[in-house]
């Protein structure tokens, strides 16, 4: 990982060029369909992925040298918790960069996510061309997210917000123009939306059964209070690692290991660990329950 680093060309960066066109002939295709019903294209990217190697146009729209360093680079703040620390002395990939190596495979990151942006550019750009733009809704996430050498991680496999946050991002058709909304959400949330933008919304028994609700009703304002749910045990886990995040609280659940809690409001870099804090019992108490 620390070596296959820098600008450069990769399999993905060509598969990833081949879905965005096969996306756009799709789209035109479709536009020339007389038919009225509703369609959904999923473009599904590999980018931004090991290897950290950028195209050599994108990987240079950046510069090593004014990139800032990882979040805890060069301590073990990140994994003081046992549970992380035995995570991390298997996935050790940090031992293996140094300042400048680190330095490149961020800005190779950053190629690569710019990259891909250039990829969802050419797909909108067939929308409008192909005069479906405005009556169509766009979704933007992604199933994961990456550490990048914060708190001595590399890729995912953690469930700091790096690597289980994902972006959300929606426009289109009765979509709220230009709001953040903070109300947790997940990816069982898709399931649910993208039913009912095509007209086969959930039944009450479904609503009742299956996780998720659709996204309009969040942006809406829906269920502020709702908690978000994620869990790692892949690999290097030594045990089951569940999170909870409820209003500004992330609560880690790491099984027959000590737990980690973070005020997300007060700290949103998650450098100090709340779980051992006395005063801090009946939030510690309170948290789990929430996912119940």
């Amino acid at each position: 990982m620390s070596e296959n680093i820098g600008a450069g060309e990769t399999d993905y960066q060509r598969y990833d060029r081949s879905i965005a066109n096969a996306a756009c002939e799709w789209i035109r295709k479709k536009a020339a369909d007389t038919s009225v019903k509703p369609w959904t294209l999923f473009v599904s990217f590999v980018c931004p992925h090991f290897p950290l190697i950028a195209p050599e146009e994108f990987y240079k729209m950046y510069d090593p040298d004014e990139v800032s360093l990882p979040k805890r680079f060069g301590d073990d703040g990140g994994y003081r918790n046992p549970a992380m620390r035995r995570l991390h002395e298997y996935q050790n990939f940090d031992e293996y960069f140094d300042e400048r190596s680190t330095r490149i495979a961020i800005v190779s990151y950053y190629g690569l996510v710019s990259f891909v942006d250039s990829l969802i550019g050419q797909v909108r750009e067939a929308l409008e061309d192909s005069g479906l733009a405005d009556a169509t809704r766009i979704i933007y996430t992604s199933d994961h997210g990456d550490n990048l050498g914060d708190n001595g991680f590399w890729g995912k496999s953690t469930l700091y917000e790096e690597s289980a946050g994902v972006p959300l991002v929606m426009v289109g058709p009765e979509i709220p123009v230009g709001k953040s909304v903070s109300t947790p959400s997940t990816l069982v949330d898709l399931a649910p939306t993208f039913l009912e933008f095509n007209g086969e919304p959930l039944t009450e028994e479904e609503k009742s059964e299956l996780p998720g609700t659709n996204l309009l009703e969040l942006a809406n304002g829906a269920d502020p209070d709702r908690v978000a749910f994620s869990e790692y045990h892949a690999i290097g886990s030594i045990t089951g690692a569940f999170m909870i995040r409820y209003r500004n609280w992330k609560y880690i659940h790491h099984v027959d290991y000590p737990c980690q809690i973070f005020d997300l409001e007060a700290d949103p870099n998650e450098l100090n660990d709340l779980a051992e804090d006395p005063s801090f019992e009946a939030t510690r108490s309170m948290l789990p329950k929430r996912s119940m």
